[in-house]
């Protein structure tokens, strides 16, 4: 099992490792409890998430993100004097599987407190579960503007979001627009045709239009396709100034091998896929030149945020490939943050507390909610440039 075990909190610690398989459900429920001696129950933490089918890679970051910000709390004393527990439900990247994990974590493991899964749809088909049942529910991978419009004073307090949602990258991105990072000020879009990609294409067309841009096309495409000359070859006779991709890494990777056969040599600007050691070694001389927007980096030059891929790499034994781990660690922290300074376990009380806490980020920003239960850390626009990642500029997200 990955982790630190030359510490001797951990090898003091009872470590408890249950794998239970749903019988006709295809549920990986896992439970790691790493617990310092005590006779205290500890406070449950559920979390639902495709670690298994399309996501697995970045969902099995995530949770060792989140596995080791538990471990921390845990070799510190726990939060109100009790440990923490984490129960994971996979959903396999299916909404309807993120439906009954959730109603799962709730109902049967009695959890209160629940981190969200991968795909936007899944997080808006929980929130009304979160609501009903007055569950915390901690958006941490998700950007669909329509979760932070609903959360809040949106009608939904029980939801909060720790991510950019795309209206924030979206300004990032504008920002940039016809200058000499981003000189055009034409572009064509090629997202996956799913809530995320529809409402991410939305946001940018908004804000690229009010700074002044133009869209010449906006392409959808089935997430199971990997054939996309056609489109791109329509891109290319409509002659922008860039394309912007909202895609899996899969797909980007045979996106930017087509555009090549093509002749396409148009800058590619990507939202959604980590920009990272393992995707410039996928795609060679092919990434060059691309562009990601995201939370965070590897990159990202705080002492903070070194001090954390230093941890997450003796834990996990991985080096993050995208944000996903990061931010897991960091809404485990928060989560944690509330509970203690709400005195309580009672989730409308740690509810509450949330709304009320700042908490630094590694990335240099903060966590702290506004009146959508959406908190604004850093935006990061990064291009890959020698076959290394390199930060372009960073905003309010």
């Amino acid at each position: 099992m990955p982790g630190n075990w030359t510490n001797p909190k951990v090898i003091a610690a009872m470590i408890v490792v249950v794998l239970l398989i749903g019988f006709g459900t295809g549920y990986l429920t896992a439970t790691y409890t790493i617990q310092p001696t005590s006779s205290k129950q500890p406070i449950s933490i559920g979390l639902v998430l495709g670690l298994s089918g399309r996501y697995s890679y970045g969902a099995q970051q995530a949770l060792s993100g989140a596995r080791m910000a538990i471990q921390e709390i845990n070799d510190g004393g726990g939060v109100l004097g009790r440990p923490l527990e984490l129960i994971a439900e996979d959903d396999r990247g299916v909404v309807a599987d993120t439906v009954s994990g959730a109603n799962k974590l709730i109902d049967v493991n009695g959890v209160h407190y629940l981190l969200s899964t991968g795909a936007s749809g899944g997080t808006l088909a929980i929130m009304p579960i979160a609501l009903e049942k007055k569950v915390v529910l901690l958006n941490f991978m998700t950007s669909s503007p329509a979760i932070t419009n609903q959360s809040g004073i949106g009608g939904n307090p029980w939801t909060f979001t720790l991510c950019p949602d795309e209206f924030a990258y979206a300004r990032a991105f504008a920002s940039l627009v016809n200058t000499s990072e981003i000189p055009a000020n034409s572009f064509s879009f090629l997202a996956y045709d799913m809530a995320w990609g529809r409402d991410a294409c939305a946001a940018y067309v908004q804000y690229i239009e009010a700074a002044g841009g133009t869209i010449t096309s906006t392409n959808f495409y089935d997430p199971a396709s990997t054939e996309f000359t056609t489109i791109l070859t329509k891109i290319k006779a409509e002659n922008p100034g860039g394309i912007i991709t909202m895609t899996t890494t899969e797909s980007l990777l045979i996106i930017l091998k087509q555009a090549n056969e093509l002749g396409i040599t148009l800058p590619v600007y990507n939202r959604a896929v980590g920009l990272g050691p393992a995707l410039i070694a996928s795609g060679g001389n092919l990434t060059e030149g691309l562009y990601g927007m995201d939370p965070w980096y590897a990159v990202v030059n705080t002492t903070a945020n070194t001090e954390f891929l230093q941890k997450f790499k003796l834990f996990s034994g991985t080096v993050p490939e995208q944000y996903w781990p990061w931010s897991a660690y960091e809404t485990i922290h928060a989560l944690g943050e509330a509970i203690q300074k709400a005195g309580s376990d009672d989730a409308e009380a740690v509810r509450t507390a949330l709304t009320t806490i700042d908490m630094p980020s590694a990335t240099g920003g903060s966590i702290k909610f506004d009146e959508h239960n959406a908190a604004h850390n850093y935006v990061f626009i990064a291009k890959i440039r020698n076959q290394q990642v390199t930060i372009v500029t960073q905003g309010p997200g």
